[in-house]
């Protein structure tokens, strides 16, 4: 159960809090079972085909981003809601849920950054190696 003593929260902004807390368990869940088939999968099948199927991997999280910048953070963070939740449930009232100002729209546009920074280091990461393997190969 979520408790923050110093943020009161409404019925909606507690339900929208489960939706996001449950699809981070999916993903941490997704993750973790996914990790070693990845790695496995890598080490075996790291050909030509696969690494540029890597570029696609890294290419596309990035046109999110260009996307992103293109038509604004704010009408990207609206789309990305009503794709990801069902409800008007993310719209939050700072009379109700006055959380939201300790969580502006710019907090989210970081988080957005630095999640897109690290996973393009790791595939780039995954990528380079692939690179140097196919060198020594062939």
């Amino acid at each position: 159960k979520l408790s923050m003593p110093d943020f009161p929260s409404s019925a909606s902004g507690l339900h929208h809090f489960a939706e996001v807390k449950n699809l981070f368990m999916l993903v941490f869940f997704l993750t973790i079972i996914l990790i070693p088939f990845t790695i496995r999968f890598i080490k075996e099948n790291l050909s030509i085909v696969f690494h540029n199927a890597l570029r696609v991997v890294m290419l596309f999280p990035l046109a999110i981003g260009v996307i992103a910048w293109l038509i604004g953070f704010d009408r990207f963070f609206v789309a990305f809601h009503e794709v990801l939740f069902r409800d008007n449930s993310w719209l939050f009232d700072p009379a109700t849920d006055p959380i939201i100002s300790v969580l502006p729209e710019q907090f989210f546009m970081h988080s957005f950054l630095i999640f897109l920074l690290i996973y393009e280091l790791i595939f780039f990461v995954i990528y380079r190696r692939g690179t140097l393997f196919l060198k020594k190969k062939y």
